[in-house]
């Protein structure tokens, strides 16, 4: 299979990849790795690689999911030498139903969440109670109509968010006060 160019940068608002890049940054400063979950694998899929302490990244498109297993799978990371996914904590879930479904099988203590995939409603009913307190999820193509409901809400239970416009919205809300 002829591997697609991939950039090793999500497909976000690119301002708001350099806010993502200083969570990691802070996080590192504290001598944390991150433990982040994503729909829609692909240049953050590998972005999340090099910084995440652990990722779990759903897909439902099986080709697509092909395409970004094998760049993974030749992906370097600095100062790691590897001989699997699981050795660097990757997940990479084949997941044709979530997106009707929900994320399924899923741990609760996430730091970040990027909703970038199919079913992104859904999915952030799924996944916002897994997000740690502090953490945050982020919405990309926030703008778009059918994702209003979802936003609103989101909107209603954390008051921060941080807002990327430039031809498209990607939204971050930290996660904070959520009932133990």
């Amino acid at each position: 299979m002829k591997v697609k160019m991939i950039k090793n940068t999500p497909w976000l608002v690119p301002d708001s990849i350099e806010f993502l890049a200083l969570i990691f940054a802070e996080a590192d400063l504290k001598g944390r790795q991150l433990k982040v979950i994503e729909t829609g694998s692909g240049g953050s899929t590998l972005f999340f690689s090099m910084h995440a302490g652990s990722l779990l990244s759903f897909e439902h498109n099986r080709r697509w999911y092909n395409i970004v297993k094998t760049k993974l799978e030749k992906i370097e990371i600095e100062g790691i030498e590897k001989t699997k996914l699981s050795d660097l904590n990757i997940e990479l879930r084949f997941d044709p139903d979530y997106p009707r479904e929900g994320l399924r099988h899923i741990d609760k203590d996430y730091d970040i969440a990027l909703i970038d995939g199919r079913g992104r409603v859904r999915s952030i009913a799924s996944v916002v109670s897994h997000i740690k307190n502090g953490g945050w999820l982020i919405l990309d193509n926030a703008e778009r109509q059918r994702y209003r409901p979802a936003v609103k809400a989101l909107n209603l239970a954390f008051k921060e968010k941080i807002v990327f416009e430039k031809d498209w919205t990607t939204t971050f809300w930290k996660i904070q006060n959520k009932k133990k």
